[in-house]
């Protein structure tokens, strides 16, 4: 049987900036290697051979390169790769060959999406905001499905629930803050229906039901706990300089601040960043869009339906108010910052998964 593909409206517009890149994909995590790539290593004779397994280790059964969390041992100051460069592509990790695309093949069809964690995406990404759908395309699948359920009626009425969400976020009537309490209201009566053995819910019913939630805030005091409590760590300095200096500027501003004030001063700078720039409530929207559309059919899966729902309100939150702070620093927010500043963040907080999960395990009870 031939699978449905649809990729994202702007996939095929990357191209990767290779040694022009401000913020290269070599840089500021470990590169986990697939099997395949792995056994090549192992089974390369001659001085090739010894080269390349000489550049990796293995701990806990996981393969990545040496010195890798810093920087990838490959990484050249030029902004290429060495191993790419000397004997070729093939050569390089699935995730190198791979990275910035994201594949996922659901069973009957499958899509394909760019991460928000590379600058040029996240450059595209905003250039295409009013257009975060996905488009049919004829390339062949080659990569194998993902995940073992099998339940298409389910499948087809998670893409519905999905349309449906990003609707409700496109809604400018209201409030980005009330539709997010009605999104997060509806996920607990889906993840409750399913508890219950229920039939899938009527989805024009269930937005119906929940679209004149009161606002949602999320007080300071769990902001701090999310981003203290693994998110920044002494070695960010290293890793991302940009995202240290935005966490030591936060320490700075609220430190020293007891809960009502803290509160006060995030609501100012939210305040302050958005009076100035009024376009960023249509980019957190779209931000949020762009979160469902990539990674909401892990439910599929799991039907972790809050926590999927959570996810996006965590990385958008805190996603703003490192803007705010860098704006209020800086007293400047381009279109080239703000792709960095996307980019800079989802590398830490949505590619490392203890780090999200440190987060979410302290925002849960504020939902």
């Amino acid at each position: 049987m031939k699978i449905k593909l649809r990729e994202i409206s702007f996939f095929n517009e990357f191209s990767c900036k290779i040694n022009d890149c401000p913020y290269t994909c070599c840089r500021g995590w470990r590169i986990i290697f697939d099997e395949d790539t792995y056994q090549r290593y192992l089974a390369e004779p001659g001085k090739t051979g010894w080269w390349l397994r000489s550049s990796i280790k293995k701990i806990n059964g996981e393969v990545y390169f040496r010195v890798s969390l810093k920087k990838c041992t490959f990484y050249e100051k030029a902004g290429t790769c060495r191993l790419q460069r000397t004997i070729g592509t093939d050569y390089m990790p699935l995730v190198c060959r791979q990275y910035p695309r994201v594949w996922q093949h659901y069973g009957p069809f499958a899509e394909e999406a760019l991460f928000l964690s590379c600058p040029e995406v996240a450059r595209l990404f905003l250039e295409h905001l009013d257009d975060l759908s996905y488009v049919p395309c004829v390339r062949e699948v080659t990569y194998e499905r993902w995940g073992t359920n099998d339940d298409e009626v389910y499948l087809y009425w998670l893409v519905e629930l999905r349309e449906a969400m990003i609707r409700e976020l496109w809604d400018s009537s209201r409030s980005l803050p009330q539709i997010l309490a009605g999104l997060m209201a509806a996920m607990r009566e889906v993840q409750q229906s399913f508890l219950a053995g229920e039939d899938l819910k009527d989805i024009a019913e269930l937005m119906q039901a929940h679209n004149h939630e009161d606002e949602l805030h999320i007080p300071a005091q769990v902001t701090d706990q999310m981003l203290t409590n693994g998110f920044y760590h002494v070695r960010l300095k290293k890793v991302s300089p940009i995202l240290y200096r935005l966490c030591r500027r936060y320490f700075a501003c609220f430190d020293s601040l007891t809960a009502a004030q803290a509160d006060a001063r995030a609501d100012g700078l939210r305040h302050a960043l958005h009076a100035d720039h009024p376009e960023l409530d249509h980019v957190m929207r779209g931000y949020l869009v762009y979160g469902l559309q990539v990674s909401f059919l892990e439910v599929y899966e799991d039907y972790s339906f809050v926590k999927r729902m959570a996810y996006e309100i965590m990385h958008m939150h805190i996603l703003e108010l490192l803007l705010a702070l860098h704006y209020e620093q800086k007293q400047s927010l381009t279109r080239e910052e703000l792709a960095l500043l996307i980019a800079v963040y989802d590398r830490r907080g949505r590619h490392n998964g203890d780090v999200a999960a440190g987060m979410y395990e302290k925002l849960y009870p504020a939902l």
